[in-house]
């Protein structure tokens, strides 16, 4: 349903706005020792809406057209300088406005605590690199491992959605995919067991993933599916596999 009344406010708040006389406004930007700042940008609101915004050039120089006559406030920013805000009234024809701008504080920073004792091994540079641009399903650190301090590995996997564990007669923790199961030459469903790896080798089939102490580990990826695996790791499994977990061991 459409509002009459609405609509008939709305048609005469345009034609109002329509019939403004309306001013050309040139704004100048500078420092306070009178340089032009290039590259300011300048926000201009009138009667409450935005109206224009524009860059000064390499004169600090910029143009405004067609701006209702009246009130209108312009906010000018550049970087290294503090925003400024003014508020002037627009005549019909030329008008001019000068603006000048602050430099802003440099930030403080605190002090900075530099570790050069010694270099991560190269051998976990690909863990490293991987962990940084956030390509595992999963990636634990060793400060991460040293904070939650567990008793096992596979307590550092329990809250990761992709993992399950099943623990067969012997006790060993076998890790498997949170994504379903897989059919047995006997039609049989059963868990489908991700890889384990350790520092680049694949363990034998039913390695139990608690096969070491969290003490010893410098990282921990998860690899949900065959997708998200490395290609140099990928191409080293062999048998039925959904998944992967690689461990890094620390250097000594």
């Amino acid at each position: 349903e459409v509002s009459l009344v609405g609509a008939a406010t709305a048609a005469v708040e345009s034609v109002r706005m329509g019939a403004l006389p309306k001013g050309l406004v040139d704004v100048t930007v500078a420092d306070r020792a009178g340089h032009p700042l290039a590259g300011a940008m300048i926000d201009v609101t009138a009667r409450g809406a935005s109206f224009q915004s524009v860059h000064t050039d390499s004169a600090g120089r910029a143009q405004l057209t067609q701006v209702p006559s009246g009130r209108v406030e312009l906010r000018v920013r550049r970087i290294g300088y503090r925003a400024g805000d003014v508020a002037v009234e627009i005549e019909p024809g030329g008008n001019t406005v000068p603006v000048v701008l602050d430099k802003s504080d440099a930030p403080s920073l605190d002090t900075v605590r530099i570790r050069g004792d010694r270099r991560v091994s190269s051998r976990l540079d690909d863990f490293e690199t991987r962990r940084a641009r956030g390509e595992a399903t999963a990636s634990i650190s060793r400060e991460e491992i040293e904070k939650r301090n567990p008793l096992l590995i596979s307590q550092l996997l329990q809250n990761v959605p992709s993992v399950r564990f099943t623990e067969d007669l012997t006790g060993r923790v076998l890790p498997y995919s949170g994504r379903g199961y897989v059919m047995k030459s006997n039609q049989e469903m059963v868990p489908c067991v991700m890889a384990i790896m350790v520092d680049g080798v694949q363990m034998p089939d039913s390695t139990s993933l608690n096969l070491m102490s969290p003490r010893d580990l410098h990282g921990i990826e998860v690899f949900a599916g065959a997708a998200s695996i490395p290609v140099k790791y990928g191409s080293m499994l062999h048998g039925q596999w959904c998944g992967l977990i690689a461990l890094w061991t620390r250097d000594r």
